[in-house]
């Protein structure tokens, strides 16, 4: 069977799964992932979707918040970024003006990149280090670096030679991000595979297995800011696909997009500034396009959760859902 654990953020969640795992033990494994399909759309009008883009917003985000108490722990995603975007991450003052400006304006829900990057990378290491899992999968992976940063002690080497990395996104994405990295010297280069794919499609087992992804063996995936993007169907289709392709044992994480977003409902979140955001995502050709339900607030806190139609979806996958947590509260579990 296959867990799900689900993480809220901005009306975002998280779900993850482990399949076939037994839930009558006291398993403390934790899931969280942002999934992300960065796409955008070509200036010329081909409908190709463009290198960076919201790739490139994304990193610029992570990168922003490389110290602090609200750290990202993706300290090399600066190096992905070109021009004034790297002048302004490296250059302290205009970092925190910055984080301070964009926090404010967004009623400080921009936590959210560091709470789901940095709770993702725990997903990772304790699927590698817990239960012995040695496949990890970045689906819609842009420029994301677990595969250059994760188990890079002095004594993780061992387990670091055993695990495999597989990125996914669009071709021409994954075709520059392997330039790049090759470009930079990063380490742990010859563990990681590339992968060319349209995700909205499907899990794409056939290109995994082509390169090396053993489909018998428990796999760890993560979907980082992807499933709002893809319509309801094919975002319900996708999670099904995995479960379709992986055997017991394997774990998937996902976050997802809080239907109060939709309804302009959100707790602590003003309905103009979701009005502002789903029309400028639409306005760029990256519209949030599905949801589920997520937390809402009782007492002035986020702390309940409607699971129902999470437990519904996943166990019709043959999945358990494991976890449905906050960015907020990962962010408190963090420190």
């Amino acid at each position: 069977m296959k867990v799900y654990q689900s993480l809220s953020a901005l009306s975002l969640l998280v779900a993850c799964a482990v399949l076939g795992a037994d839930l009558s033990s006291d398993d403390p494994f934790a899931f969280l992932a942002k999934g992300h399909q960065e796409k955008e759309t070509a200036g010329d009008g081909d409908g190709e979707p463009k290198v960076k883009g919201s790739n490139d917003a994304t990193t610029f985000m992570r990168a922003l918040y490389s110290d602090e108490p609200d750290r990202c722990n993706d300290t090399l995603a600066r190096l992905f970024l070109e021009g004034s975007r790297r002048t302004m991450v490296d250059t302290e003052w205009v970092r925190k003006s910055l984080r301070g400006v964009i926090s404010g304006a967004s009623q400080y829900n921009t936590v959210f990149f560091s709470a789901r990057s940095n709770f993702l990378d725990t997903v990772v290491e304790e699927a590698v280090r817990e239960r012995g899992i040695r496949q990890v999968v970045s689906l819609a992976a842009g420029f994301e670096t677990r595969a250059h940063r994760l188990f890079s002690a002095e004594g993780d080497k061992e387990i670091l030679s055993e695990v495999k990395f597989f990125e996914v996104d669009f071709p021409i994405v994954m075709k520059e991000k392997e330039r790049e990295v090759r470009a930079l010297g990063l380490p742990n280069i010859e563990a990681v595979r590339w992968v060319g794919a349209d995700l909205a499609v499907g899990f794409p087992s056939s290109l995994l297995q082509e390169a090396s992804l053993d489909l018998e063996k428990p796999t760890v995936v993560i979907l980082e800011g992807l499933l709002y993007y893809l319509e309801q169907n094919a975002a319900e289709g996708l999670l099904g696909s995995i479960s379709n392709a992986l055997p017991e044992g394997s774990v998937v994480s996902y976050d997802f997009a809080n239907q109060c977003l939709f309804r302009r409902s959100c707790p602590h979140l003003a309905p103009v500034l979701v009005d502002i955001f789903l029309t400028y995502a639409k306005a760029i050709g990256e519209p949030w396009q599905s949801g589920w339900k997520g937390p809402y607030e009782e007492d002035g806190a986020w702390e309940k959760f409607d699971e129902s139609d999470h437990r519904a979806l996943l166990e019709g996958k043959g999945m358990d859902l494991r976890r449905l947590i906050s960015f907020h509260d990962a962010t408190g579990e963090l420190g």
